[in-house]
């Protein structure tokens, strides 16, 4: 029964009970009914208090108890329910709310231990890794270093790094600031550069953080490798790589001039077969001197000493020349060698004559060498124009570069795997390397376009002055 009916019926019988024994009362008079009837009354409004503080006021206090107690985290209480009216139904209510509170608490506990546990793992790989690492948030404040990183900057390990100590401490072509803003709102990865911190070299590599759940950037990672000892032992490499050279060219151009002399007779007259042999020593010594070259350049290129004077030139001049050295080459190799020279002249680009010819002479030569078979090898070579570069091509229908072998094309030593196994002793894999610096060097840029087994085509662009 519903509370406000029981108060209704209750104080309805209370008011008939207290008329009906004023009424009936006999020999009433006024005075001594009055007390009677309030006295009646006053009982009537007693029991009644007793009966709402017994269904409502109390009912209310336990709840209003299990409500704090639940509040402070004890979600084990449980109101009683003692009637069927609004106090009961609210009582009810309030205990299948407080049910489904515990079934959310426990997923969630669920998840936060699930979570927990993911973050330790998480903590665990990050700090384990010996590369420092450290995440940066939107506005650039540090909220992750690991203990490497600390390490790198000089940090214990109970203290955090900040943004300003990567700052202050990294010297170098990058500026963190920039770069990370950059990075984290573009959501570009930065190429791996070379820094200095304190006294020690790094490998930076920096990459934006995306939110798995929103796709949303929200910060960045920075990686960064010692690579100290690296460098001390590339700098002894290339010490060695250049005294070596210098020592081995002195002897090599000796027997390079002596060999022209014998071939050319000025020692005396020699027979088919030792010109034949003498013919295969000197092609053998001159790979060697190129070889030479190639390491003596390499070197230069490593400690930054690769300087040449730059002059204004006619570059399609060089292209012609460079052509018709190597068109010997190709009918050796049965390989069509086409240059398209432009129809009008263009303008001059500020090069150095003798080390662009090198590039051009290596690209033709290698494009030439890895071209088709069977009469079926074609070689193009065109130059072009536009308001801001001048571009030299080279274009084959050869072997082409595999696609895992591209990204490190311009690196030492680095040749193509189908390259090497056509040709096992055919190259050094300096050519490019020293090409890329040698372009670069004039301001200039070069790249390729390749798929293996349908050419290559590359590409030299020098800026027009």
């Amino acid at each position: 029964m519903k509370l406000n009916l029981k108060i209704a019926i209750f104080l309805t019988a209370g008011f008939l009970a207290v008329l009906l024994v004023f009424v009936m009362m006999p020999g009433a008079r006024p005075g001594r009914d009055s007390l009677v009837f309030f006295t009646l009354t006053a009982v009537v409004d007693l029991f009644l208090a007793i009966y709402l503080k017994k269904t409502v006021v109390d009912p209310v206090k336990r709840l209003k108890a299990v409500v704090q107690k639940i509040g402070a985290g004890d979600l084990t209480k449980r109101v009683e329910v003692g009637s069927h009216d609004e106090i009961g139904e609210l009582s009810a209510s309030f205990n299948r709310m407080t049910e489904k509170l515990v079934d959310a608490n426990r997923d969630l506990q669920a998840k936060v231990k699930e979570l927990s546990e993911e973050h330790g793992r998480l903590s665990s790989l990050v700090e384990s890794v010996k590369l420092g690492v450290v995440m940066v948030d939107l506005r650039l404040s540090v909220i992750l270093a690991n203990q490497a990183a600390r390490a790198i900057f000089g940090k214990p390990q109970a203290k955090n790094i900040s943004f300003q100590d990567m700052s202050d401490k990294i010297k170098g072509s990058v500026n963190i600031s920039q770069a990370l803003s950059y990075y984290v709102h573009a959501g570009k990865p930065l190429n791996i550069q070379e820094v200095m911190i304190g006294e020690s070299y790094y490998r930076l590599f920096m990459s934006p953080v995306r939110d798995i759940v929103e796709h949303i950037f929200i910060g960045a990672v920075v990686v960064m490798e010692d690579v100290t000892d690296q460098k001390k032992l590339d700098k002894m490499r290339t010490e060695i790589v250049s005294v070596t050279s210098h020592q081995l060219r002195t002897p090599a151009t000796i027997v390079k001039g002596n060999l022209e002399m014998v071939l050319g007779g000025d020692v005396g007259k020699i027979s088919k077969a030792q010109k034949e042999l003498l013919d295969d020593t000197y092609l053998g010594n001159e790979r060697m001197i190129h070889l030479i070259n190639d390491l003596m350049d390499a070197a230069k290129i490593n400690e930054g000493k690769l300087v040449f004077p730059l002059a204004p030139v006619q570059l399609e001049d060089i292209v012609e020349e460079v052509t018709k050295e190597n068109q010997a080459f190709a009918d050796e190799k049965h390989v069509k060698l086409v240059y398209n020279q432009p129809a009008a002249g263009l303008p001059k680009v500020n090069i150095n004559k003798d080390k662009i010819k090198q590039v051009f002479q290596n690209l033709i030569d290698n494009a030439v060498k890895y071209s088709s078979i069977d009469d079926k090898g074609r070689v193009e070579v065109d130059i072009q124009s536009d308001d801001k570069y001048l571009r030299f091509a080279v274009k084959d229908n050869g072997i082409g570069i595999p696609k895992a072998d591209q990204e490190k094309m311009f690196e030492r030593f680095s040749r193509g795997s189908n390259s090497t196994k056509l040709d096992p002793g055919g190259g050094s894999g300096l050519g490019l390397y020293i090409a890329k610096a040698v372009v670069e060097q004039a301001g200039g840029k070069i790249w390729f376009e390749s798929k293996e087994g349908e050419g290559s085509t590359f590409y030299v662009a020098f800026p027009i002055h």
